[in-house]
């Protein structure tokens, strides 16, 4: 397990992904401040320690089209799941939607609509994020299509109202009906093993302590020990690679997760050994200390 983020269940899950503003930003636009500063996200948390992935599959509460956005644009992360419902105004794929239309993705203007035709006017307001498009009454009154085009008759003519988010979230719907998602996201289905054999081997379903930093803290250790069991298991398999790499990163949470538990203990009483003289550091007296201990684990 490369990231954890322990969080209270009045938390939103969606902001799990890219982090949760600080309360002064979360005011100013009108969403519920966090009660820390502010909470890093999953994928800031892996940027940090050089583990991005090239995909991440989540679930539907994780996959809004702002979340899917940014994991595309700031950290090249191609985030997949299901379109979260009530997300789209027509559920039916099938019928002809916006994302039938041919649109420009970078000025969100039609170029022609699903029969071919070139609209008399298309035109995309910044300010609301909106696109008007205008088609010719002549000639969306002799379209076959014209029964389920998204198209409303008006005064003007047949117009059309959109936006990216639609256009994009209309791909999306589309596209999960299809057995090539299927097959991608099926992936997904792997974590629920991981969170089943961490509340059997380190009791992770129900914690010993009270409050939440103890809460918190208690469940990055198990994360810990389950990543140590899993390095353990790991160097019996074929994949020396793998091993390896997973060795490396468990040898250095490991570690920063103890130098973080025992900082408060008298390094005296509960620690083997006593700094030399020339090693005035705390710090890396206890990293030195965590090294044999991580060695001696991933030995047995």
């Amino acid at each position: 397990m490369t990231s954890a983020l322990p969080q209270t269940a009045s938390v939103s899950d969606s902001g799990s992904v890219e982090g949760l503003p600080a309360p002064s930003e979360a005011r100013q636009a009108g969403l519920p401040a966090p009660s820390e500063a502010r909470q890093a996200g999953v994928l800031e948390d892996l940027a940090g320690s050089q583990l991005l992935p090239e995909q991440m599959a989540a679930d539907t509460s994780y996959c809004s089209d702002e979340n899917v956005q940014k994991a595309s644009e700031q950290y090249g992360v191609e985030l997949l799941g299901p379109v979260p419902s009530g997300s789209l105004k027509d559920k039916d794929i099938h019928r002809l939607n916006i994302d039938d239309f041919n649109i420009d993705e970078n000025t969100e203007e039609v170029i022609c609509c699903p029969a071919g035709h070139s609209p008399v006017s298309s035109e995309h307001n910044q300010d609301t994020g909106q696109s008007k498009t205008v088609m010719s009454a002549s000639v969306c009154e002799r379209c076959p299509f014209v029964e389920e085009c998204p198209v409303s008759k008006t005064r003007d003519g047949y117009v059309l109202h959109h936006s990216g988010q639609e256009r994009r979230i209309a791909g999306r719907r589309r596209e999960q009906d299809t057995e090539v998602f299927r097959e991608r996201y099926r992936v997904r289905n792997g974590i629920e093993g991981t969170n089943s054999g961490m509340k059997r081997r380190t009791g992770l379903g129900r914690v010993r302590v009270r409050g939440r930093p103890r809460v918190f803290q208690s469940i990055l250790l198990k994360v810990t020990g389950w990543n140590i069991l899993r390095a353990s298991a790991c160097a019996v398999t074929a994949d020396r690679s793998v091993c390896a790499k997973m060795r490396e990163i468990v040898y250095r949470r490991a570690s920063l997760g103890i130098l973080g538990y025992l900082w408060p203990i008298p390094v005296g009483i509960f620690l083997p050994g006593r700094p030399r003289k020339d090693r005035t550091d705390l710090p890396e007296f206890i990293l030195a200390w965590s090294d044999r201990f991580c060695r001696m684990a991933m030995a047995a």
